[in-house]
């Protein structure tokens, strides 16, 4: 048993030896925004993944310079050690080897800012309903309060990450057909592209047997700039368009068509039931950026009294949340945000928007009617509280000297009265 043990044991302490004489590098940290790398040439990237929405950047040709003394390193002459230095790693005496290092690609990662001009969706849309196998069809014109209201949801993603930098600033009818956004559309690279999925949530009216039925339908559709059928055709017939078909960023629009969409149904809906519209609560955060996610949470009532509550968590960073939900349409009612909206340190502004109107202060919106779907927008304007300044205190008053008093003037002094003169003596008559 001790025998068969030994051999064991010299079996093991042979193959550790053997993996001794591996060179087996350290994992290598995950490359980040600054990093640097070298490969042997510019046609070769770097190796490793990298975080979406950055790219290498070549930055020049460089040859490296060893401490022959310290570094292990080859080169293309012989040192006399009796090796073959362009191929084996060695140190030697030498200070340096001036002549013999090949020269290698250095790259730089740095962020990947190439943006879309625009992002267009076509207005038209088609929706068709099958009911019990007739076939009923209605134009669905796209409109402003289908974004302002959460309708139209549009989503960006990279490698399954979602994308935080999109951030759509503006949005406005352009060539009568087609609902321009504008803002900052990242696009990624032809390898690996950012994906912008389109949600559509909507009622649409049918004209089925002489009445009006509506029918909500969802039209969804996910592109990205590189895809042929989602290019702007300015860029279609221009003499870039074979660059970007081999994956260079062309600076140009995004155009697509959400399409068409049906629903089938075997049986009527009951127009007895009521109908409903969707109310959209979102809450804005401006002046301050949020360090943690914050709850918001809203009160909706009508003449009886509560209806529902709606709660919204903004996250850290963020500026926005919305959510929805559906009530009986005209209705009246009113939107109040409860809870504790404030921060410490902070001074809070609220103001409250329905659908169009101006937005009025105070934390209650004024009172609506739902004739359709219907957005209330909350904005909370945060003010950082600035500490008072400590008054410096003020020096006492340096007191004034007394004044030394005036010395009373001596007085003259009396002159001695000038004695008489003693008269000569008469002489005597001889």
């Amino acid at each position: 048993m001790a025998k068969k043990f030994r051999r064991m044991l010299a079996v093991v302490m042979t193959f550790a030896m053997l993996f001794s004489l591996f060179n087996v590098p350290a994992l290598a940290a995950p490359a980040k925004v600054g990093s640097i790398a070298y490969t042997a040439d510019r046609n070769t990237l770097p190796e490793g993944e990298i975080p979406i929405l950055t790219r290498w950047e070549f930055v020049e040709m460089t040859r490296p310079v060893y401490d022959c003394e310290q570094e292990e390193h080859s080169h293309g002459f012989f040192c006399g050690y009796g090796r073959n230095c362009s191929l084996e790693a060695h140190k030697h005496s030498e200070k340096t080897c001036s002549i013999a290092t090949p020269a290698q690609a250095k790259w730089k990662l740095v962020e990947n800012d190439d943006t879309t001009i625009h992002l267009d969706i076509h207005i038209g849309l088609t929706a068709r309903y099958i009911l019990n196998g007739e076939t009923y069809t209605s134009a669905v014109e796209l409109t402003a309060a289908d974004y302002t209201t959460g309708r139209l949801v549009i989503t960006a993603t990279c490698r399954g990450e979602p994308v935080t930098s999109f951030k759509i600033n503006k949005t406005s009818i352009y060539d009568a057909g087609q609902r321009r956004f504008e803002g900052y559309i990242p696009v990624g690279t032809y390898e690996e592209p950012v994906y912008y999925t389109i949600t559509l949530n909507k009622n649409v009216d049918f004209l089925v047997d002489g009445s009006a039925v509506s029918i909500p339908m969802t039209f969804t559709r996910t592109v990205n700039f590189w895809h042929e059928e989602n290019i702007c055709e300015t860029l279609l017939g221009s003499r870039d368009y074979k660059k970007w078909q081999q994956g260079e960023f062309i600076y140009a629009g995004m155009d697509f068509k959400l399409g068409a969409v049906e629903k089938t149904e075997d049986t009527q809906p009951d127009p007895e039931e009521p109908v409903k519209y969707t109310l959209t609560v979102q809450k804005n955060v401006e002046g301050i950026r949020l360090s943690a996610d914050k709850t918001f949470t809203f009160g909706i009532y009508n003449a009886a009294g509560l209806v529902e509550r709606v709660s919204l968590t903004v996250p850290a960073g963020g500026k926005a949340a919305l959510g929805t939900i559906a009530l009986d349409a005209d209705e009246s009612y009113y939107v109040v945000e409860e809870g504790e909206p404030g921060i410490d340190g902070h001074t809070l502004a609220t103001a409250v928007a329905v659908g169009e109107a101006d937005a009025v202060k105070g934390g209650r919106s004024e009172e609506f009617t739902l004739a359709g779907d219907t957005a209330v927008v909350f904005t909370n304007r945060y003010t950082e509280i600035k500490p008072e300044p400590t008054p410096e205190p003020t020096p006492e008053p340096t007191p004034e000297p007394t004044p030394e008093p005036t010395p009373e003037p001596t007085p003259e002094p009396t002159p001695e009265p000038t004695p008489e003169p003693t008269p000569e003596p008469t002489p005597e008559p001889t």
